[in-house]
């Protein structure tokens, strides 16, 4: 097996972008829409409420979903079967990657966590997430979490009048920049501010619960994902979020970074039950799945039997049974995995 290059993967979504997707992918596979905000990287998980909208289609057909559950130690590695018992199916260990470009402010939203998911929706597990800034403007926020504690009848008194200006203002404005790295933890209330555009990693889920949902969304009864409104806000954590936690969450400079030859990650250290990020300039990616971006340059990717020409904006499914790949010349990649730590994820 070797890596499989992944074309554009855009499902429709209810907010806009400003091309930067389409400027990032360049035109090697033809004509990108440029208003599509969100580019679905490795998806073994499809929109909610959708059959396939999603779903990564591999190069010779069929998707990743399907070529993972026939195939899962050649894909996730040895430990597939035991990191995989709590979940229905092997593939939804593998993260969803997805460029997001936000060109206007996302709404306020949360994501539940594998509990809430379970019990509540039926789901197989929640959405932790995490971004990786690549641009940015200058005066880029985003919001993570309540500044001070958030009575539940408040929330719901702020959510059914729609006072989104309220909801802003009880956040965390965080200020970022390209390179910065931000985990947030499902149940965690969040939002992303115009201009940004980022590399998201999450759990392989769609899960969402708006808080916000004028003018996004017609119907505000899509908010909620099939849930009741009482229900849907049992997921939002209330706690405050202190100045010292976001610290935690918010790592700066990391696409500066190399993350040497071993497999450290270099996400904040509460991501690591759930994904992992690797970067590499050169040297030797062990074997493993990752879902790889490049990020920058041009060069080569190399196995024991197969090499591969890339350069910026291409992505790739990179299997286990690919074995260890050399990455050389004047390129950069970011490697995504699964954690370290998949009990957690598997519920174990």
């Amino acid at each position: 097996m070797h890596p499989l290059l992944l074309g554009p993967n855009l499902p429709p979504t209810f907010y806009r972008g400003a091309g930067r997707i389409a400027d990032f992918r360049s035109d090697r596979f033809g004509v990108v829409p440029r208003d599509r905000p969100e580019d679905w990287i490795a998806s073994t998980v499809s929109r909610f409420g959708e059959r396939s909208t999603g779903l990564t289609e591999l190069p010779e057909g069929g998707y990743l979903r399907e070529a993972v559950d026939a195939a899962p130690e050649q894909w996730l590695g040895p430990d597939a079967a035991e990191w995989s018992s709590q979940l229905p199916r092997p593939s939804l260990l593998v993260p969803l990657v997805k460029f997001l470009d936000a060109g206007q402010r996302l709404p306020v939203h949360v994501h539940p966590d594998d509990t809430f998911a379970r019990s509540r929706l039926g789901a197989a597990q929640g959405k932790t997430e995490a971004w990786v800034i690549m641009e940015a403007p200058a005066d880029a926020l985003v919001y993570l979490g309540w500044r001070q504690e958030m009575p539940v009848d408040r929330l719901a008194d702020l959510v059914e009048r729609q006072d989104v200006t309220a909801m802003l203002a009880a956040m965390n404005a965080v200020t970022v920049r390209a390179g910065d790295v931000v985990l947030v933890p499902a149940g965690t209330p969040h939002a992303i501010g115009q201009g940004i555009f980022l590399t998201e990693v999450q759990q392989a889920a769609d899960l969402s619960i708006l808080l916000e949902w004028q003018p996004f969304l017609a119907d505000p009864e899509q908010a909620f994902g099939g849930a009741t409104p009482d229900v849907a806000l049992d997921c939002v954590d209330v706690a405050p979020l202190g100045a010292d936690v976001v610290d935690e969450l918010v790592v700066r400079g990391v696409l500066e970074r190399s993350s040497g030859a071993g497999r450290s990650s270099l996400m904040p250290d509460a991501a690591d039950g759930f994904f992992a990020l690797l970067l590499r300039d050169g040297g030797t990616l062990a074997a493993g799945y990752s879902t790889m971006v490049v990020l920058g340059g041009r060069g080569t990717l190399a196995g024991e039997d197969w090499t591969r020409d890339v350069e910026r904006g291409m992505t790739l499914a990179v299997p286990y049974a690919a074995g260890p790949v050399r990455v050389s010349g004047e390129v950069s990649v970011a490697a995504f995995t699964p954690g370290a730590r998949r009990t957690a994820v598997a519920g174990a």
